[in-house]
């Protein structure tokens, strides 16, 4: 079932960083500014595309294991995620401007295949 209620700060707090992130990096700095700045639904996509649920675990999102990895430098290459582990697959775009827009249209395209499949 799951809650309605999507808390990304408690989400932000219980966040792990691996291969060369850390909650200090530029790229995570975006990545936190750009899920922050998105809508109510935007928000259920980007947790739908990561964890496979629009949902927060039945205790909030702090309940959760997220992992947030390094994929690779800047690039074209749009974010992908490991939806059975909570993982998230990110390069490490260059601007907050570039990482909202990848985010975005990662969700987007991900919401788009799922409703043709």
């Amino acid at each position: 079932m799951g809650s309605p209620h999507l808390d990304f700060t408690e989400l932000q707090r219980v966040t792990r960083y691996e291969d060369g992130y850390t909650k200090d990096s530029q790229a995570i700095k975006y990545f936190w500014n750009a899920v922050h700045s998105f809508n109510e639904e935007q928000k259920k996509q980007f947790l739908m595309f990561v964890t496979g649920s629009d949902r927060a675990p039945i205790k909030g999102l702090g309940d959760m294991i997220f992992i947030i990895s390094r994929h690779g430098p800047d690039s074209e290459i749009l974010p992908s995620a490991h939806t059975c582990f909570n993982h998230l697959l990110l390069p490490d775009y260059d601007s907050e401007e570039k990482m909202k827009e990848k985010i975005l249209l990662a969700i987007q395209n991900a919401m788009v295949s799922d409703l043709h499949e």
